[in-house]
């Protein structure tokens, strides 16, 4: 798509969120010196000269009296890490804009633990998983105090008492004390298990699902330990089942005798059968593209789901439909059945595939595997290859993706790898084996920015690389790839200068982002790789400027990126609207 009726609007858009994105200029300069890391962090937090450093009813008054609270605010952040005899040297004077505040930090030496005593009283008393969950809490004498710790020890062994059934569990007593005069401190904690508690019979409402097959979405047995995080993990289990509007898992009655067998009912709303969804997007790769859904929520009362979706862009028309039956544990496998329609064409290629497939997906963890069987068939033009191959795809992917947040991601990383292969015993037209990885990174970069990390490798080995469809090839350029390119624009090229995509995909880039004001970021970036057959061809570079804005739906970016390995280095702006990760 041509971007040139775009461009003025653009970049008349970037300009406004420059110009609104300025900060007004800092009232107080605040200098921490002494400490680092989270004892730094931990500092600022508590310190309210920092924090009020730039806001606009900031006065000379209201400056010096922040400025007088800051020693014991200081010493207040320090204590959690186990430092109670802080020094703090402190100055405060008038400079060319505003006022100029120093802290020079000397912590002194941590307290350390003197005394730890742990009891547990009640039946439980004698339980062995207690009593190795009370000598393994973190704090031992001898160890330097950390008030993380303590809480940390606290809350596990409350947790392991409660998840072992003893639902009443409660600390009778729980003191840290801190003595100033011999500097050290002590531990004293005191468990009373209460009654011991086990799930009983389960009784779950009829709305027309397998009652079976709702049941296995419980964590939990009759007669294993009560446990409320049991009851809390089943409940969201069976809302991100997709199958109800409404649900409570819930204990009937409470019950005060040992040994007591608690009834759980399990209470439940069907959503409405159908769901429509409507999507429109738009990114320089793809142009304006939309989305077009109907799910099946529930088929009979096996549970069985199905859905349609039509996408459209200028580079790209599908058509794919899914039948999803949930097998074994329904929380995290599935078989699925697909049929699909598409019809692609870029810069350097037009291809219109035919497939129908199975696979099973299995979730353990924070890990995604998806093993798959498709017979396809490719219709394609890349160069001067064209044709028509039909496949047999057998192969799986593995995915592992943390986010501290999934629209803004402060922390968090992706990997994934996927394999692929044919052969021409199971009636391929060719063999192949193709393997791709792939992960990105995101970790925070001072108090407001972000390092953005990007890796992806690829290599295939064919039996006829002609017959190969372009889906296969690698290419590489464009707005998730290497900015300041064309999508899919890079490649081995044939004798004739057409690229056609290669055998090796090489490919990284390294972005770092930082807060401007309110949702706004500013960005720059480096992107570098090519896709290749025989020799590492030579890396092909983009870099650039960009323009972030936070929004509900995810991070709008706008960046304007040069091919600074190009002769003349052309610029192209690039916008893409989603997630981090």
């Amino acid at each position: 798509m041509k971007t040139t009726a775009l461009f003025p609007f653009l970049l008349f858009l970037i300009a406004l969120g420059w110009a609104g994105a300025v900060p007004a200029a800092a009232r107080v300069e605040v200098e921490i010196k002494g400490v680092k890391g989270e004892l730094l962090e931990n500092v600022r937090a508590y310190l309210g000269i920092y924090r009020e450093r730039e806001h606009e009813d900031l006065d000379e008054a209201r400056i010096r009296r922040l400025h007088r609270r800051a020693a014991g605010e200081i010493a207040a952040a320090l204590q959690p890490f186990g430092y109670y005899r802080p020094r703090v040297d402190s100055s405060l004077e008038p400079v060319e804009n505003g006022w100029r505040a120093v802290y020079v930090i000397d912590p002194g030496k941590r307290i350390p633990i003197a005394r730890v005593e742990i009891g547990i009283t009640g039946p439980g008393a004698e339980e062995a998983e207690l009593r190795e969950a009370a000598e393994g809490f973190p704090l031992r004498p001898g160890d330097l105090l950390d008030h993380r710790r303590y809480e940390e020890g606290k809350r596990r062994l409350l947790h392991r008492a409660r998840s072992n059934g003893y639902r009443d569990a409660r600390y009778t007593e729980h003191r840290l004390q801190v003595d100033l005069d011999t500097y050290e401190a002590s531990i004293l904690l005191r468990l009373d298990t209460g009654e011991h508690y086990v799930f009983g019979p389960v009784s779950i409402e009829d709305v027309g699902i397998d009652r079976e097959l709702l049941r296995r979405y419980l964590v939990f047995e009759p007669g294993d330990p009560y446990d409320n995080e049991h009851l809390l993990e089943s409940q969201r289990a069976l809302e991100e089942s997709g199958y109800f509007s409404s649900v409570e898992v819930q204990p009937v009655e409470t019950g005060t005798e040992t040994g007591r067998r608690i009834p759980i009912e399990v209470r439940l709303k069907l959503r409405k059968p159908n769901r429509y969804s409507l999507g429109v997007g738009y990114g320089t790769d793809t142009g304006i593209r939309g989305r077009l859904g109907w799910e099946r929520r529930y088929i009979g009362h096996r549970g069985h789901r199905f859905n349609l979706n039509l996408k459209v862009s200028q580079i790209r028309q599908e058509f794919y439909s899914a039948y999803q039956i949930p097998v074994r544990n329904p929380r995290t496998d599935m078989v699925e059945l697909t049929a699909g329609l598409r019809d692609r064409s870029t810069s350097t290629s037009d291809s219109v595939l035919r497939a129908v497939g199975v696979a099973q997906r299995v979730r353990w963890g924070r890990w995604r595997e998806a093993l798959f069987l498709r017979a396809e068939s490719d219709t394609f033009k890349v160069g001067s290859d064209s044709g028509t191959t039909g496949m047999l795809v057998m192969g799986g992917t593995l995915t592992r993706l943390v986010a501290d947040d999934p629209r803004f991601t402060r922390r968090g990383r992706v990997f994934s790898l996927e394999l692929t292969g044919s052969a021409e015993e199971l009636g391929s037209d060719l063999a192949l084996l193709r393997a791709v990885a792939y992960t990105k990174w995101v970790v925070p970069a001072g108090g407001d920015g972000r390092l953005l990390l990007r890796g992806r490798v690829g290599s295939l080995a064919v039996s006829d690389f002609h017959a190969l469809p372009p889906r296969y090839r690698f290419f590489t350029g464009g707005d998730q790839t290497i900015r300041g390119f064309e999508y899919e624009s890079i490649g081995a090229r044939d004798d004739a200068g057409q690229v056609i995509g290669g055998r090796n995909l090489l490919e990284a880039g390294v972005e770092y982002d930082h807060r401007i004001k309110g949702n706004w970021r500013a960005a720059v970036f480096y992107d570098a790789g090519n896709a290749f057959s025989e020799e590492l061809l030579p890396l092909r570079e983009g870099a650039g400027v960009g323009l972030r804005l936070q929004l509900p739906i995810g991070m709008v970016r706008v960046d304007l990126a040069s091919a600074i390995s190009e002769p003349k280095r052309p610029l192209r702006l690039h916008i893409t609207i989603g997630p981090d990760l």
